[in-house]
């Protein structure tokens, strides 16, 4: 789970936006300050207030490529940021949790309600923040900052994988199946998969078919397709690609580790009753499953 954060403060002077948790600042045409990580980028911008009465209204843009919603707050300092109230109260509007991103966001603070004076150089600050993910329980659901894409998720032990195939859509070095699957070369799997996610080694699949053998009541006459299908959610089995077309379609599910095997890289072949380990040639197309732990 990683909260991400932008504080931006502003008064009657230009403002000053900055991050934590970031490296990679730059600043945009009109003067404002961007923040992007590796993977999502948002925007604060065009932040002012002004004063009606008791009341002061607070205006901003939050632009963003997440498809998320933020948790809003808003301080205020008497002495030029040197200290800080706590979170304003009787404020209303986009403020609080679950703000959708967008243009000419506005709060209205009520500063009687909450203060008997307000006067000096005042400072406004807000933060923006988010839970980029949690992962609590048995299973759950897993939103791609990139671009939105929901994936369920489930726990074996201190492993959490990824119950759907990875769908991200990169620049080369993918061959497309359909709208929900995607097949990628070694060199893209092994960067492809979303912050805090990567791709599991050849052990960490061991450890998965080890957990399975266990999960497995072979008693009741299962086959590893069927509890697979249960515990793990697999897509008709897709086969992978090689020499401009898809084979062993409807026979297997083909995986990329990122284990590298001589010239090629270690793969993981799931049949209808086994797992096998097979070498792979790199610029062959491999569907991916990313894996996590807390």
């Amino acid at each position: 789970m990683k909260e991400l954060l932008l504080i931006i403060f502003f008064d009657t002077f230009p403002f000053l936006l900055f991050s934590q948790n970031n490296n990679n600042d730059g600043v945009n045409a009109s003067g404002n300050k961007f923040v992007s990580t590796v993977n999502q980028k948002y925007e604060i911008k065009n932040t002012r207030f002004e004063q009606i009465g008791n009341q002061i209204f607070i205006y901003y843009d939050l632009i963003t490529d997440v498809n998320q919603k933020f948790d809003i707050k808003i301080f205020y300092s008497k002495d030029k940021g040197a200290t800080w109230s706590k979170s304003l109260e009787k404020i209303k509007g986009d403020v609080g949790q679950g703000i959708k991103p967008g243009i000419n966001k506005s709060a209205t603070w009520d500063v009687l309600k909450e203060e008997s004076e307000l006067v000096g150089n005042i400072m406004f600050k807000v933060e923006v923040s988010f839970q980029e993910n949690k992962f609590s329980g048995k299973e759950g659901n897993f939103i791609d900052a990139r671009d939105g894409q929901r994936y369920k998720w489930v726990r074996f032990g201190d492993q959490i994988w990824m119950k759907n195939n990875l769908n991200y859509k990169t620049p080369d070095g993918i061959y497309k199946l359909n709208d929900t699957s995607t097949f990628y070369t070694w060199e893209i799997a092994l960067e492809v998969c979303p912050v805090g996610w990567h791709l599991p080694s050849d052990y960490e699949w061991k450890i998965l078919e080890d957990n399975m053998k266990h999960l497995i009541p072979f008693a009741s006459g299962k086959t590893v397709k069927q509890e697979l299908d249960e515990v793990f959610i697999f897509p008709p089995y897709q086969g992978f690609y090689q020499n401009g077309k898809n084979n062993f379609v409807s026979v297997i599910a083909a995986f990329w580790t990122s284990t590298p095997d001589g010239s090629g890289a270690k793969s993981k072949f799931i049949g209808k009753n086994d797992f096998s380990t097979n070498e792979q040639n790199k610029t062959n197309g491999l569907s991916v499953r990313c894996i996590t732990q807390e």
